[in-house]
């Protein structure tokens, strides 16, 4: 259950053009700076100290290439235009770079227009421990090329949108979960894939691509017809399936890889709540029709809602989300500008 806290302002002396302004935050053992002008992302990142928090307000901002190679925490408001009538999306135009030192990252709540890479070259491409959510991104590389080996270890992607693929580096500790992926996962071993959705794949095979030694369980797996259809491996290898949903049939054993207790022939129209056609769009209802009928292996449901938790609808950020906002359009008499603010506290 979502709590609502209603927080009447009465400010003296306050413009309301400044609330107009996009203050980033930046928070150092509990002192909060803001920062402004043409680049108040990258400026903030600048300035961070390893362990801050940051947050990124509604609006866009350019950001190029934002590199990041310190302990951050950093949350935008969310980039469903539905959940953020208030604020408004954060978008990040450009591509964040995670280098060496970035360890312990948390990244989550905003629509980044280009790529998240780990390093720009396999000597600062090493980082650990990092967890990225609810981000609507191009791709992700978990190495600097994507599909050259790295040392990296214990990544976390959750409820991501990513319009195009992830390349995995094959990072070690890898849990990819209630994620919406528009092409394929590729160059990864060892790694738990769980309650995602995938729609689409690689020209002259399906989504998944150099991939080893995984467990999939409790995904959706759309694989398209025709020439860049038809097949969910490109190539793999020792990967087990369970309880997955599949539009084709998939016989097991397949090669190495293994499967169980999964569905196949389940067109998305006749699975999902509100998807009329193969893809992937943010006005689709991806609840099941029918979820009892498909119980994962933790005795959810299958897909993005499924899990003890599932997928949080409008992908805001945990942090108090603001729902409503009503500032006056004057003074009073007495030179008091009144705000009105309702803020939604966050469960997860």
């Amino acid at each position: 259950m979502r709590s609502r806290l209603l927080l009447t302002v009465t400010a003296a002396m306050f413009s309301v053009a400044s609330f107009g302004q996009k203050l980033v935050n930046l928070i150092h053992n509990g002192t909060s700076t803001f920062y402004t002008g043409n680049s108040p992302v990258n400026d903030a990142v600048s300035a961070a100290q390893s362990g801050d928090t940051i947050y990124i307000p509604g609006g866009g901002f350019n950001i190029n290439t934002l590199n990041i190679d310190k302990t951050l925490s950093v949350f935008g408001v969310g980039y469903d235009a539905d959940s953020t009538i208030a604020t408004g999306i954060t978008q990040l135009n450009g591509s964040i770079v995670l280098k060496q030192g970035a360890d312990n990252s948390f990244l989550q709540g905003f629509y980044l227009s280009s790529n998240i890479i780990f390093g720009t070259n396999p000597s600062d491409e090493v980082v650990n421990n990092i967890t990225i959510s609810r981000i609507n991104m191009n791709s992700i590389y978990l190495s600097s090329s994507g599909s050259n080996a790295s040392a990296s270890n214990n990544i976390i992607l959750t409820e991501n949108w990513f319009r195009s693929e992830i390349a995995a580096g094959y990072v070690t500790g890898l849990v990819v979960s209630k994620n919406f992926i528009s092409q394929g996962f590729r160059y990864a071993s060892n790694c738990l894939f769980t309650n995602n959705i995938f729609f689409g794949g690689y020209c002259g095979g399906g989504p998944l691509s150099g991939v080893d030694n995984c467990l999939f369980q409790n995904n959706y797996f759309y694989v398209g017809f025709g020439p860049c259809g038809g097949q969910y491996f490109v190539s793999g290898n020792s990967n087990h399936f369970s309880n997955n949903v599949m539009n084709l049939n998939w016989s097991f054993p397949d090669g190495s890889n293994t499967g169980s207790t999964n569905w196949y022939n389940i067109a998305p129209s006749s699975f999902f709540v509100n998807c009329p056609s193969a893809g992937l769009d943010m006005n689709y209802d991806f609840h099941l029709q029918t979820p009892a009928s498909y119980i994962g292996t933790d005795g959810f449901q299958v897909g993005v809602y499924g899990t003890s938790e599932g997928l949080k609808d409008g992908a805001v950020s945990k942090n108090p989300h603001v729902i409503l906002k009503s500032i006056a359009p004057q003074t009073t008499p007495a030179g008091d500008l009144n705000i009105n603010i309702t803020v939604g506290a966050q469960e997860h």
